[in-house]
């Protein structure tokens, strides 16, 4: 998967022309997930038929952004990507070992925990609002996220916004900002299964920071989204794991 013209290189990407409109369209890629996000799972939450309607658009509205940047404003070319050896086995290390630490952690940690007890019936409840409480349905929208949403996440924070924030600061900065706008709009869906003060809400969301650093620094090994888009895709499949486990077991 490569969607760049002057991607990261082997020493690192390669700085894109910086000025005040690609500012500006960071600012609004950075924010409008949460946005998103928070429209149709708080303030649409108990109009579905609208709140799903919203979460189509605003998908398409998100990730159509980057093509627009691409075509109107960069008017980059594609070019095949200069993808080191190791970068697959690092993602494949990563996804195996945060989504088996996951499981574990669910089976022997947290199923019949009184403060997990909540967030099941709000998993539960929310499964059946979105019409995927039987197995067929389930098992499809899990492989719509594992498969497709991962990549379209991928190809939006690290191809898009961690990139687009490489020419005005150094990567640490960069992979630091990126991940916190990936985490953001997380934080808005655990806390309406665990609380907005629930301790685990604030944990599970520096764990999705962390994961969207370690992409975002997979990245800057090569010009190909595909070992993070593996290494998510694995973690995205681990969650659906753990929702067949309240929902149908």
């Amino acid at each position: 998967m490569n969607l760049s013209d002057s991607g990261p290189s082997p020493d690192g990407p390669t700085q894109l022309p910086q000025s005040s409109s690609n500012f500006l369209w960071i600012v609004v890629a950075v924010t409008f997930p949460s946005t998103v996000t928070w429209l149709y799972f708080v303030v649409l939450a108990d109009v579905q038929p609208i709140a799903q309607a919203s979460y189509a658009v605003g998908k398409m509205m998100q990730f159509a952004m980057p093509v627009i940047w691409l075509v109107l404003v960069a008017r980059e070319k594609v070019r095949l990507p200069q993808l080191k050896s190791n970068a697959y086995r690092l993602g494949l290390l990563f996804g195996v070992g945060v989504a088996l630490t996951m499981i574990v952690l669910f089976e022997l940690a947290f199923l019949g925990q009184p403060w997990f007890s909540s967030a099941e019936s709000e998993i539960g409840t929310k499964i059946s609002q979105m019409g995927v409480n039987t197995l067929p349905r389930f098992v499809m929208l899990a492989l719509f996220y594992a498969a497709f949403h991962s990549l379209m996440e991928e190809y939006y924070w690290r191809w898009f916004v961690f990139r687009r924030l490489m020419p005005s600061w150094n990567t640490g900065l960069a992979i630091l900002v990126s991940s916190l706008g990936f985490m953001a709009h997380h934080v808005i869906l655990l806390a309406q299964y665990f609380g907005l003060t629930a301790p685990f809400t604030y944990i599970a969301a520096v764990g999705v920071a962390i994961g969207g650093a370690f992409w975002a620094w997979l990245y800057t090994r090569c010009d190909s989204l595909g070992p993070s888009w593996l290494s998510h895709a694995m973690i995205d499949a681990a969650i659906f794991v753990i929702g067949y486990r309240i929902a149908f077991a």
